[in-house]
């Protein structure tokens, strides 16, 4: 439970961020609160934001543990996995059972879930539903080479979480061997990072540390996020089958307790529905799964971004 500083890239940033700590801290289990530019180098050696909201409550993890651990909990109570395993279509079997058909077989299943997120295909007929209300965003991560820890403790005093209030948002953490820094922001790619993406990452990673100008990027990688049209998940039923999607670059704490919530619903057990159950979301006009305006958006954003500079 390291903390997350989030750097305010402007003055009005940093005082839309003081508003929304008043709001937080009237929630139980919020301990946010501001800090100005003039105490900012006790948290990140940087000149580049106006300040930052500092929120305790909140730590970081390594997924790929946390899925391993979920998946040996998930075998360890009988649940059978078929990993691979391409669903080619959701029809009615009986009036209160579903088949669900497989490149392995079909299966007769009482409830079905729908759970995929950014990697929805877009053959099957719920893909293609769901594609049309999700949109995929690529987000790529770089990992600097080993800087030691005396220096990453010299630019990240608290090793906490830290992000910032970029439009082109960009999150940033020392690796958990504190000799590291991984940073990740928009992708130029969709399957493969290239020298592009990697230099831009770079140089955001120069304007926040303008030390690590000449450090050298030894790993590289990236991934798709998906949103809704509101910026926010979201459980629904369709048909009899139930979905949980729209994570909005937030999959590995949202996925986690929105499956909880999803899974409740189809076992009946929940005493009321999750304030993220609404009909479906709204499809988007034009878009039929492939993000055809992202590059015209991140252009907006980046100069939204300009301009606050």
């Amino acid at each position: 439970m390291t903390g997350r500083f989030t750097g305010a890239m402007s003055q009005s940033d940093y005082d839309q961020q003081a508003r929304e700590v008043d709001r937080l801290n009237k929630i139980d289990g919020h301990a946010a609160h501001m800090v100005p530019k003039s105490e900012q180098q006790s948290e990140i050696t940087t000149d580049l934001f106006f300040g930052g909201m500092l929120r305790e409550e909140i730590g970081g993890f390594h997924p790929g543990k946390f899925f391993a651990g979920l998946l040996a909990k998930a075998q360890a109570a009988g649940v059978m996995i078929y990993g691979h395993t391409t669903v080619h279509d959701i029809v009615d079997f009986t009036a209160s059972k579903k088949s669900v058909t497989t490149d392995k077989g079909a299966i007769i299943a009482g409830k079905v879930i729908v759970a995929t997120n950014a990697y929805t295909g877009t053959k099957e007929p719920f893909g293609q539903f769901l594609r049309r209300r999700l949109v995929p965003v690529q987000s790529c991560i770089i990992v600097t080479e080993r800087l030691g820890q005396p220096k990453i403790e010299a630019l990240m005093p608290k090793l906490r979480m830290y992000g910032n209030t970029a439009n082109l948002y960009s999150y940033f953490r020392p690796t958990p061997d504190r000799d590291r820094l991984l940073l990740g922001s928009r992708s130029f790619d969709k399957l493969t990072p290239t020298d592009h993406s990697v230099s831009y990452l770079k140089q955001l990673a120069t304007d926040i540390f303008p030390s690590l100008a000449h450090c050298k990027i030894d790993y590289c990688w990236l991934g798709n996020v998906a949103f809704t049209r509101s910026n926010l998940p979201v459980i629904f039923e369709k048909n009899n089958v139930l979905y949980a999607a729209g994570y909005a670059g937030s999959g590995t704490v949202w996925a986690r307790w929105m499956g909880k919530k999803v899974a409740e619903a189809a076992l009946g057990v929940s005493n009321r529905p999750s304030a993220f159950s609404r009909p479906p979301p709204a499809s988007i006009p034009f878009y039929d799964g492939s993000p055809w305006f992202m590059p015209l958006a991140n252009k907006y954003f980046a100069l939204k971004d300009w301009l606050k500079r």
